[in-house]
């Protein structure tokens, strides 16, 4: 008799270990997957900061950042088809209208065919953060990673532009 219960003992004492393993290991898992979503959003900050829309006849880039980040307008579903926005001033707002961008398609690149406002529905802005991280963002909307990594890390204005020339300040800088 001393026996059975003995081994009863063991065998509860077994079960409840392993409950306890099993606890200890979700509550680490739950601490690793919120240090892991810390991360991700310490890596989305500076994403987060850069928005554009399109509002009338015009796109409109924000930069609520006060770090320096190369950007391009891109038109998904053409390949191959981007605005280089080169560098963005810190904590600024450009605006371009829909025409500038058609005629600067149209002189860089003269054999594609005529863009329309329609094909502008398409347009995503891809950008590299600070840590040299790249993003892409739809219209006023979702941001995600992107591949895509811009030539030159030489930090220049593009001031040949005129949408570039008087950046006005950005709303979401203090």
């Amino acid at each position: 008799m001393a026996a059975i219960v003995t081994v009863a003992a063991a065998f509860g004492g077994l079960v409840l270990g392993c409950r306890a393993e099993q606890r200890d290991a979700r509550a680490e898992q739950r601490e690793i997957n919120a240090e892991q979503r810390e991360e991700e959003d310490q890596r989305r900050a500076y994403a987060e900061r850069v928005d554009f829309y399109r509002f009338g006849s015009n796109v409109v880039v924000v930069s609520n950042s006060v770090r320096v980040m190369s950007m391009r307008l891109v038109l998904r579903g053409r390949a191959g088809v981007w605005w280089d926005l080169k560098f963005i001033r810190p904590c600024s707002e450009i605006t371009i209208p829909n025409a500038m961008l058609f005629r600067s398609m149209a002189s860089q690149v003269p054999e594609l065919p005529r863009l329309t406002e329609a094909d502008l529905d398409g347009l995503l802005l891809e950008f590299e953060d600070p840590d040299s991280r790249s993003w892409i963002r739809t219209s006023g909307g979702t941001v995600s990673r992107s591949e895509w990594k811009p030539d030159s890390a030489k930090v220049a204005w593009v001031d040949t532009e005129r949408w570039n020339l008087a950046p006005k300040d950005s709303p979401g800088c203090a």
